[in-house]
């Protein structure tokens, strides 16, 4: 999620998680601001495609990118659930990166 520059985000409720999950976005956020983007990571607490609709309500101008895993069901094959649920609640753009073939 971002406004004008770039943000991630991660959704996590316990204390090591929260603190793993802010070196691992710190990375992103680095490499963005080193990119010249305005950047930023946040924590919400919740369900997640609620909280990531919520999140890109709350700025103006904002688009979603995600990420999917590609696992579940035939029709989960191509975005996850969470990114569904995202996708069809979201009011704004939402670009959805697939897996890697790896």
């Amino acid at each position: 999620m971002g406004g004008d520059g770039y943000g991630a985000a991660v959704y996590a409720e316990d204390l090591d998680t929260k603190i793993r999950s802010a070196k691992y976005l710190q990375q992103f956020v680095d490499n963005a601001e080193s990119a010249g983007l305005k950047a930023q990571a946040k924590f919400r607490v919740g369900n997640p495609s609620i909280q990531i609709v919520n999140e890109a309500a709350e700025t103006e101008g904002s688009i979603i990118v995600m990420a999917t895993h590609g696992v579940g069901g035939l029709k989960r094959w191509v975005v996850g659930s969470v990114t569904d649920k995202t996708i069809r609640a979201a009011h704004r753009p939402v670009l959805v990166i697939p897996p890697s073939a790896d």
